[in-house]
């Protein structure tokens, strides 16, 4: 079970993995020494009559031979344990930071369980495949390779028979291995969906106790456990026979070759010297291959976690081509511009045209489904129009995303909070600077609501840790923006959820942001609308309306419908 980009991974430390198979060969020609040690003390105390300084003597170079065979052993392990972890943590380094380079559509596209389990089993079921699976591949040919020259020079039957039931083996492992691989793929993408399932039940849970449907996702995620529960049971019984199959075929040819030493050994063809080095070494031997059969199954667990590891790291990165010399945002402009998501076969939004210039605040209202997030994430960069063109100061904004990201903020309506403390939760960083982020904290208000935490801005939040509230973390949203100094504010009104309370809280901190900086914000809320400088009216993907608030309701159109003649929003 080859995987040709796990094979790459070990071109970034061959040193690790040429140790691991080196130090196995030697343990291999140690154990010939010990054995041919053992053989001839054995031989020389029954029918050689060695003195007592040769008897000492092999029994010295079988004491020293099993040494060394432990020590290499150890070595061999030991590196390739280095080896695992060394992959292990490099691969877990490029998820995360392509988790930060990626579309982040594409990342919210997979569920939370789903990179999670991808992140920990995925990445933890290579760790068999670099330590064992993988050098063990290489000693199953090498160990038998060496033991060979030996016997060869001693009892050339002996080493035909070997050489061909060697492949016995192999041959079970993989005539068993090819049913069991749908089985194997089945159970891997069933974990997927129990820990997605299980992460998405765990997020809405406060949700379903309220509404009363709490047992009855209790009984479909027993229903989803007992299904991955089988399907588990299934795979251990394949790997149970495969493993009886092996050691059955292992132990036959050890069998035959002990029968055919035996009987030219009574024949007086065979002395007893080698017939006994041979036997002692045939169970050496096939040992190599029989350790791949028990870890061939790992193999195939790790291939299949490849796929999915390795699927996600070639998604495509965020677009990073700089053409245009970097400058102060002057304007945004929108030309006709569609999109479509990929499999729809409705237009998300349809020939959009406005222009957002520095400065202004802009307010896009409109129902649910209007195509408002979808013209945030366009203006985001996050996505590219199907038709039309995005000019950011007059240039094409597909040339210059990295710079324009460089210059926003983000507010979005449910802010991430990062299981860390709350000063890297609002740098972002893992060293952050502490008078930024005091600053940025009391700016926004945050600092005088965290006024009961034990350890304020150091406090550990997250989940399992310390929760912060809503109004907290729409807060600490904002506390971002300020420690970035961002120019450019996007917004998703985070005051939608709030109590009246929290509400008053986060409107203070919003104005103070606002202040000299230009925003592009989804409203909802009356009062939002009313500070905007300019207003674009969404209706199932197109702009129906644009001007202030008075102008729009005035005109007393699909505005004013909206906000029920001014009363709401």
């Amino acid at each position: 079970m080859i995987n040709k980009n796990l094979l790459g991974e070990l071109k970034k430390s061959p040193l690790l993995f040429s140790l691991t198979v080196l130090l196995a060969l030697l343990g291999a020609l140690a154990t010939v020494v010990e054995y041919w040690a053992l053989a001839s003390l054995i031989d020389g105390l029954i029918f050689s009559n060695l003195g007592d300084e040769r008897l000492k003597g092999y029994l010295f170079l079988t004491l020293a031979g099993l040494a060394v065979k432990v020590l290499c052993q150890l070595g061999s392990d030991f590196f390739g344990l280095q080896l695992s972890e060394m992959v292990q943590v490099e691969l877990r380094e490029a998820l995360v930071n392509k988790m930060k380079t990626t579309n982040p559509l594409l990342v919210r596209s997979q569920s939370i369980g789903q990179l999670m389990t991808t992140y920990l089993e995925g990445v933890d079921k290579l760790a068999v495949y670099f330590h064992s699976y993988l050098p063990q591949l290489v000693k199953s040919f090498g160990i038998p390779i060496c033991f060979l020259v030996f016997i060869f020079q001693l009892d050339l039957i002996s080493g035909l028979v070997m050489v061909v039931t060697l492949p016995l083996i192999p041959f079970f492992m993989v005539l068993i291995g090819k049913w069991t691989t749908s089985i194997t793929h089945l159970q891997w993408k069933k974990l997927q969906i129990l820990a997605a399932y299980l992460q998405d039940v765990l997020r809405g849970l406060e949700t379903l106790k309220i509404l009363g449907r709490s047992k009855d996702q209790g009984e479909r995620i027993a229903e989803v456990s007992e299904s991955y529960r089988v399907t588990t049971l299934k795979v251990q019984r394949w790997a149970f026979l495969s493993s009886l199959v092996l050691e059955l075929a292992a132990t036959l040819s050890i069998a035959i070759v002990a029968v055919g030493l035996g009987l030219r050994l009574v024949t007086g063809e065979l002395n007893y010297l080698p017939a006994f080095f041979i036997l002692l070494l045939a169970p050496e031997y096939y040992q190599p291959m029989r350790e791949l059969g028990g870890f061939f199954h790992s193999g195939m667990d790790a291939d299949e976690a490849a796929q999915d590891i390795y699927a996600f790291l070639q998604l495509p990165d965020r677009q990073t081509q700089v053409r245009v010399p970097a400058q102060a945002f002057d304007h945004l402009e929108f030309k006709n511009v569609s999109y479509n998501y990929p499999g729809s076969p409705a237009l998300a939004v349809e020939d959009i045209s406005f222009n957002w210039r520095a400065g202004e605040k802009l307010a896009l209202v409109g129902m649910s489904g209007s195509g408002k997030t979808t013209l945030l994430y366009l203006a985001l960069g996050f996505i590219t129009p199907t038709a039309g063109e995005i000019l950011l100061n007059g240039k094409p904004l597909k040339d210059q995303v990295a710079i324009w990201q460089a210059k926003i903020g983000l507010v979005p309506q449910d802010p991430y909070v990062f299981r860390t403390t709350i000063a890297h939760n609002i740098a972002l960083e893992n060293q952050p600077e502490p008078n930024r982020v005091r600053r940025a904290s009391e700016v926004s208000g945050l600092t005088g609501l965290l006024a009961d935490l034990p350890a304020g801005l150091e406090t550990p939040v997250g989940q399992g840790v310390h929760t912060l509230s809503g109004g907290q973390t729409a807060l600490l949203a904002i506390s971002r923006v300020f420690y970035q100094a961002s120019e450019v504010v996007f917004l998703d009104e985070p005051t939608d959820h709030l109590d009246l309370a929290s509400e008053s809280q986060v409107l203070g901190a919003l104005k103070n942001l606002l202040a000299g900086r230009s925003a592009f914000m989804i409203a909802h809320r009356l009062h939002t609308i009313r500070d905007a400088d300019q207003v674009l009216v969404m209706d199932k993907g197109r702009l129906v309306e644009r001007g202030t608030y008075d102008q729009l309701m005035a005109r007393q159109g699909a505005f004013y419908a909206l906000t029920g003649g001014g009363s709401h929003a």
